[in-house]
C-alpha cells in the first residue's frame, strides 16, 4: 500500500507481505520457515528516510527493508540518512542483523548514513555480543534527533560500571571516562591492575564513544590486601584446585555481562613480563594495580614512556596525606610530574591525571 502525505511532501509507504493465493495452510509455513514478515512503514521527507519496523527483525524482514531502500535510493539523488526506528522490534536473529549490514553496504556508495533509532534490547543485546554495534549510529526515539549521535550503550556501559564490583567511587570512575573520552591522539587505552572490571568498564564506554579498544594488564592474583589475613581479602576468589586468589572468571563475567567483550582485550600477565613486548603508542594509560613501592615503581618504569605525546597518564589512589592512604601512588605521581615530560590535568578525588608534553 503506498500514500502521499497531504500538504506536507512527505511520501509515506507500507510494506507487508501479500498472501500467496496458491500456496496456503501447512506448505505456506514452510515455505517462509514460520517467519512472519514483520510489518514496515516507511517516510521519506527530502534528504532522509524513517523506516519503522514492528515484529521480528529475521530472515523474513529482508525483502520489506531491502525493497524500500532500493526504492529510496532509486529515486532519490539527494538521499542523505535513513533511520531505521526499531522500537517495536521483539526478537532479532543473526539473520535481521544481516539484513542491517546488508542496508548499510546498500546506502554506502552514495554516502547514506544508515541510522538505528531507539533499538530495544532485543537488538542492542545481538550487536553488542557480534560485535557489529560500532557500525551503527545509535539514538533514542524524538523528533528531533541531536547533531552529535552518541551510542546508547554508552549509557548502559557506564550504568554497569556503577553496579560493578570495585574499590573505585562515581566520581572518580566519571572522571576517568571523561578523560579517556577526550584524549585527542590515537592510539589504545590500557589499564594496569583490574581487579573485577568495574574501572575498564568506565574506560569501555569511552573506548566504544570514540572507535578504541581498552587492553587491561593483570595477572588476575591479586594484590597484596587481597591475600588470607589481610583487610580485603575474599575467600570465595580463591581457586580451591591451586589455592590461590584468581579474579579472571569475576572479571570475564562483569565485562560479558555489560557486552564490553567486542572493545575490552584482556592480557594475562605481570605488567613488567608484557611491558617490553609492547611497542603501540598509547592514548592513556591508567596505573591501578599492586600499591606497594617496588611494584609501583615497577609500572612507572614499564609503561609511562609508551605513552603517545599528548597522551593522558591517569594514577588513582593518590594520597598526599599518608594517614589517608599509602604513598606508592603518591610517589608515581610526584616522580612523573617532576621530570617535566607532563602537565598536570584537573583531578578527581584520589585520581590524578596528567598529560604528556614532551
Amino acid at each position: 500500500m503506498r500514500r502521499l502525505g497531504q500538504g506536507s511532501g512527505m511520501e509515506e509507504s507500507t510494506y507487508a507481505q501479500a498472501p500467496d493465493p496458491e500456496v496456503t495452510g501447512p506448505e505456506a509455513a514452510a515455505r517462509r520457515g514460520d517467519e512472519a514478515e514483520p510489518e514496515v512503514r516507511t517516510s521519506l521527507d527530502g534528504e532522509v528516510g524513517t523506516v519503522t519496523v514492528s515484529g521480528d527483525l529475521t530472515e523474513a524482514a529482508r525483502r520489506p527493508l531491502v525493497r524500500a531502500m532500493t526504492d529510496w535510493l532509486l529515486a532519490s539523488h539527494s538521499l542523505r540518512e535513513v533511520r531505521l526506528d526499531l522500537h517495536g522490534v521483539a526478537f532479532m536473529d543473526s539473520a535481521g542483523m544481516a539484513v542491517l549490514v546488508q542496508l548499510q553496504r546498500l546506502g554506502a556508495p552514495r554516502g547514506v548514513e544508515v541510522i538505528l533509532v531507539h533499538p530495544p534490547a532485543a537488538v542492542v543485546r545481538p550487536l553488542q555480543l557480534s560485535g557489529l554495534w560500532r557500525r551503527f549510529p545509535i539514538v533514542e526515539r524524538g523528533e528531533d534527533l541531536p547533531a552529535v549521535l552518541v551510542p546508547q550503550v554508552v549509557g548502559d556501559l557506564l550504568a554497569a560500571a556503577e553496579a560493578a564490583p570495585g574499590f573505585m567511587p562515581s566520581e572518580e570512575g566519571r572522571a576517568l571516562y571523561e578523560a579517556a573520552r577526550s584524549v585527542s591522539v590515537q592510539g589504545p587505552l590500557l589499564e594496569v591492575g583490574s581487579w573485577m572490571g568495574k574501572s575498564a568498564l568506565y574506560l569501555a564506554a569511552a573506548a566504544r564513544e570514540t572507535g578504541r579498544h581498552v587492553v587491561t594488564v593483570d595477572h588476575h592474583r591479586g594484590s597484596e590486601e587481597h591475600q588470607p589475613g589481610w583487610e580485603h581479602h575474599d575467600a570465595s576468589l580463591v581457586d580451591p584446585l591451586v589455592g590461590r586468589i584468581d579474579t579472571l572468571p569475576r572479571f570475564r563475567r562483569t565485562i560479558a555481562a555489560a557486552g564490553a567483550e567486542d572493545v575490552v582485550i584482556a592480557v594475562i600477565a605481570r605488567s613488567e613480563v608484557l611491558a617490553p613486548l609492547w611497542s603501540t603508542p598509547l592514548a592513556l594509560v591508567f596505573l591501578d594495580g599492586s600499591h606497594t613501592e617496588e611494584s609501583a615503581r615497577r609500572d612507572q618504569d614499564a609503561w609511562v614512556a609508551k605513552l603517545a605525546l599528548g597522551g593522558t597518564l591517569a594514577i588513582h589512589d593518590v594520597f598526599p596525606d599518608p594517614a589517608d592512604g599509602g604513598q606508592a601512588p603518591f610517589g608515581v605521581y610526584t616522580r612523573v610530574l617532576a621530570s617535566g615530560e607532563f602537565e598536570e590535568l584537573p583531578g578527581t578525588g584520589s585520581l590524578r591525571l596528567l598529560r604528556r608534553v614532551r
